[in-house]
């Protein structure tokens, strides 16, 4: 299957659909952890009950191998009825990546549940509302959360896809939502998260900066536990290097 788009098709405003066409943008890489399961399912779910739905993907897979999650979406897409909306475009230079995101209706975000999810975050999400795009997003890192309270983006749980579907259907249905929303992804990404906004309290600690609240004085007796500690471990390193040697 071949779903990339021709040179003359580069663009999303020439992909030769209709005007009032929905276009739910993917911009980035498609990960270990990216559930192109609950992916698929919703967006052909949301398909189905709107025939406006588009899916456009920048992005491709990250890691080699038969089984990339990447080559599973496109093998899904090519058994899809609605094959035809789906454009993937793979990867794009960056210098066309902010005429997508004007060109789009919504920026999507998915992942599945694991340790990357929970600590870690997506700044592809706030590229995405920096140019006023809301979006979509899957639950777990804590931007999810702030995203959806600042009313910048819609959020689904990890797996469900037809909450996922709907979430998409109410955007596409609804211009004044999308359009409030529009401007509270751009009010947010440019003063709740703009780097004025982000580094005030390192800023603030580098003009007077102190020990944590929970950093107390250490008395003679916790000095000297720490100093026996600290011999036992050296110790230890010897006589592992010293067994060494013998071998």
């Amino acid at each position: 299957m071949d779903n990339t788009i021709t040179q003359e098709e580069r663009q999303p405003n020439s992909l030769q659909v209709p005007e009032d066409s929905f276009i739910v943008l993917w911009c980035g890489g498609y990960n270990t952890w990216t559930d192109v399961e609950t992916l698929f399912a919703g967006l052909e779910w949301a398909m189905a009950q709107d025939a406006k739905i588009h899916y456009l993907s920048v992005g491709a897979n990250t890691y080699g191998g038969p089984d990339n999650v990447y080559a599973r979406l496109l093998g899904m897409i090519e058994k899809s009825q609605y094959r035809d909306r789906f454009h993937m475009l793979g990867w794009r230079p960056w210098t066309e990546i902010a005429n997508y995101y004007r060109e789009s209706d919504v920026g999507l975000n998915i992942d599945a549940l694991h340790y990357e999810t929970i600590y870690g975050t997506r700044t592809r999400l706030v590229e995405m509302i920096a140019t006023g795009l809301p979006v979509i997003t899957s639950l777990g890192c804590e931007l999810s959360d702030l995203l959806s309270a600042q009313g910048a983006g819609l959020t689904f749980e990890i797996g469900d896809w037809q909450s996922l579907g709907k979430q998409i259907l109410t955007l596409a249905a609804d211009r004044d939502l999308h359009s409030d929303m529009t401007q509270s992804a751009f009010n947010y990404a440019n003063n709740g998260l703009s780097f004025a906004t982000t580094t005030a309290p390192i800023r603030a600690w580098v003009q007077e900066p102190k020990l944590a609240p929970d950093r107390k004085a250490v008395n003679f007796q916790e000095k000297l536990q720490h100093l026996e500690y600290r011999a036992r471990s050296l110790m230890r390193g010897i006589i592992w290097r010293v067994a060494s040697l013998d071998k």
